[in-house]
């Protein structure tokens, strides 16, 4: 409902509001004890439902408004993670056009991307490389998911595999560049991610297409919890058998519902019992 209807809707509560206190306050002359019964009943609830209104008003052009903000004012903070600092600079570059007033954190490892995720709570976005000096292919995505799953993520390989862009989409990572692209490319993949949307370039699209979901795209930590949902235990459960947070548990399921194409906690169990 539009909030033009819900400012209709509390206009004419208010008027029936002062109907029946108008309608109250003159009875009082005629029937004192009736008149005492309805204020203390009927004028309340009047006033209660016209104060729900006025927050559902406030909350719908609240939602309205954000709903139109671009998801690139949002973000504070991006993390670039590369060995390479001439890579990293040009990534920067884009990203500093996209997001000008967002500040850029640099990384050169696996450990370094981590601290920097521990240290700076606020970050909106990661950028990395597969290829690091202490990681290598998409260990360093699971080891981010591990601890912040819902973080956005863009790939840029060095690489055009397709079967690894296909796993790293599997993961949930929602951008997959190749290093051989063009800068026009590479800013086009980074504002659809944040624009909320997903890039992937023709090559991995076209594997996503050819080659059906395999439980080995998940990683370890995503099969785990898949396996005891399976098995019926509730998040809360599973976090407590793995040590995690039902956050965390949460996560991983959005996660691995992403890579079922599903949409519910039934789907995915039907869907995972059927690939088992």
């Amino acid at each position: 409902m539009l909030a033009n209807d819900l400012e209709l809707i509390v206009i004419i509560v208010i008027q029936r509001f002062q109907r029946c206190t108008t309608f109250v306050v003159a009875s009082r002359s005629v029937a004192p004890d009736f008149a005492l019964d309805n204020t203390t009943k009927v004028v309340p609830r009047a006033q209660r439902l016209v104060a729900l209104l006025s927050r559902i008003i406030f909350f719908s052009k609240f939602v309205h408004n954000l709903s139109k903000k671009n998801m690139l004012s949002q973000i504070s903070k991006v993390l670039i993670t590369d060995d390479h600092s001439l890579i990293r600079a040009g990534i920067a570059h884009l990203v500093s056009r996209l997001l000008p007033e967002a500040q850029i954190v640099h990384a050169e490892t696996r450990l370094a991307t981590l601290q920097a995720l521990s240290a700076h709570a606020d970050i909106g976005l990661l950028v990395v490389d597969l290829t690091l000096a202490d990681a290598h292919g998409l260990g360093i995505v699971e080891s981010v998911f591990a601890h912040h799953p819902l973080l956005p993520v863009v790939v840029v390989s060095g690489v055009e595999d397709a079967d690894l862009a296909r796993r790293a989409v599997a993961l949930g990572v929602l951008g997959f560049v190749a290093k051989s692209a063009d800068s026009a490319a590479t800013e086009a993949a980074l504002q659809t991610v944040l624009n909320g949307g997903r890039y992937l370039p023709s090559f991995a699209y076209a594997a996503s297409q050819q080659k059906p979901f395999s439980p080995s795209s998940l990683s370890e930590r995503q099969t785990e919890v898949m396996r005891l949902m399976c098995e019926g235990l509730s998040n809360k459960q599973i976090a407590a058998a793995l040590n995690l947070t039902e956050a965390t548990v949460k996560g991983h399921l959005t996660l691995v519902f992403r890579a079922l194409k599903v949409s519910s906690r039934s789907q995915a169990i039907v869907a995972a019992q059927t690939l088992s």
